[in-house]
């Protein structure tokens, strides 16, 4: 459904294009459609500022089935997110979180049931559960409550931690943590560790943080969706892209 070049960096940045074409070499940018090694559509896009610092750096894999499934793998068509980097001066304006909302259509009309990745760097396994994104093998919720776990022990032997406020948190709510969302949302309750600074508090983002691992969105998880909508809503309105 992208007949050129423009239309398909249209369909891939939305709302942030004037924003990015503005910081961008016309000359120093490139976007090409190619197939990969397994043979999948594959789409990359690289911007550069005048003096030919990379600003936006993009490669995406699609892996779209007539049925929606692989009949001899049984894999679902999906979207493989490979590359998906701003650099300064393009952070913090709203940008990434307006290129991944359109991005997120075109793959759904594309018909896409998942987008994957792997969400790492320094926030990336922060950030992406805000988006929606989960882990992609229910085993790895155990790891990251354990991780959790750990982070609470450290608090209370530092004393910043009651034991007794640890355990019961581990007894009660650590347990109920299983999407990715969830972690990163968790706090330890303002009437537990009197003291502990905003940052130490938000324990769950601390274990998201320069965490490694596989990150799918299911589009057609409704869960997964209300929490991309809100995170997507607050994050444009912050920057002035959405009234």
């Amino acid at each position: 459904g992208v007949a050129n070049p423009d239309q398909l960096a249209a369909r891939l940045l939305g709302t942030a294009l004037p924003v990015v074409a503005e910081k961008a070499h016309p000359r120093a940018s490139s976007i090409a459609i190619s197939r990969g090694m397994d043979d999948a559509p594959k789409v990359e896009m690289y911007m550069s500022d005048p003096s030919g610092n990379l600003v936006l750096s993009l490669s995406r894999n699609y892996y779209l089935y007539p049925e929606g499934i692989d009949p001899v793998s049984g894999e679902m068509s999906h979207v493989h997110n490979a590359i998906f980097r701003l650099q300064e001066p393009l952070q913090g304006q709203g940008l990434g979180t307006a290129m991944y909302a359109s991005q997120n259509r075109m793959a759904r009309d594309l018909g896409a049931k998942t987008i994957q990745m792997t969400a790492n760097l320094e926030v990336g396994g922060y950030a992406w559960p805000l988006l929606g994104f989960d882990f992609r093998f229910p085993q790895q919720a155990r790891r990251f409550r354990n991780r959790l776990e750990l982070v609470l022990a450290g608090l209370v032997a530092s004393g910043q931690l009651d034991r007794d406020e640890a355990n019961k948190l581990i007894a009660e709510k650590v347990p109920e943590l299983q999407r990715a969302w969830e972690f990163a949302s968790f706090s330890i309750p303002e009437d537990m560790g009197r003291g502990l600074s905003d940052e130490w508090r938000r324990v769950g983002k601390l274990v998201l943080l320069n965490a490694n691992y596989p990150a799918e969105r299911d589009l057609g998880d409704p869960e997964a969706k209300a929490v991309m909508t809100r995170t997507i809503k607050r994050r444009l309105q912050g920057a002035g892209l959405l009234s």
